[in-house]
């Protein structure tokens, strides 16, 4: 098995890497519509029993941390992906070509500072994540290689699939998105 793929790390894929961590397996927009949607609820709730029964400092904070919550959930969605990319530096725009084989894939960086090649074995990643558009194959908690589907030559995205599926078991996770 010799498959082709590419990836470059722009804002796209770094957004489905933000959400990917983020959100694990749940579908991003929907989760934070749910957050949200739950904590105007609650705000609503504590805002109808302060007018009832007076501004009480409890009810107050409660009324305080909904609001809280709706806008962390929205920095989260929105803001989180843009300040991932920008911190990203050297790596912004970063191109990466990928040779997946039997028993190990070939990753191929470049940019305009940095070349620079690796190998690893199926056996050594700690898991990978699966979206709709993107595999997200981790090396470890930091180290995150990106693979654009579309971009797949000389197979199937569903070859890499199998294969990752294989040897990884339980630590290949798709998500619904």
């Amino acid at each position: 098995m010799e498959i082709k793929a590419k990836c470059k790390y722009d804002f796209k894929a770094c957004k489905a890497m933000a959400h990917a961590y983020s959100y694990k397996k749940k579908k991003p927009l929907k989760t934070v519509l749910i957050h949200i949607a739950l904590a105007f609820a609650l705000a609503f709730l504590n805002f109808i029993v302060i007018k009832l029964t007076g501004a009480d400092t409890v009810n107050m904070v409660a009324f305080v941390l909904c609001l809280l919550i709706v806008v962390l959930e929205l920095l989260m969605y929105f803001l989180m992906p843009q300040l991932q990319y920008n911190s990203m530096s050297k790596m912004k725009d970063m191109s990466n070509d990928y040779i997946f084989r039997d028993n190990d894939f070939v990753a191929t960086a470049e940019s305009e500072e940095y070349k620079g090649d690796s190998v690893i074995k199926y056996t050594l990643l700690e898991k990978v994540m699966e979206t709709g558009e993107y595999f997200l194959l981790f090396e470890n908690k930091r180290q995150v290689f990106l693979v654009d589907k579309t971009t797949v030559e000389g197979g199937t995205a569903e070859e890499i699939r199998q294969k990752l599926q294989s040897v990884l078991g339980k630590k290949y996770i798709i998500c619904k998105y």
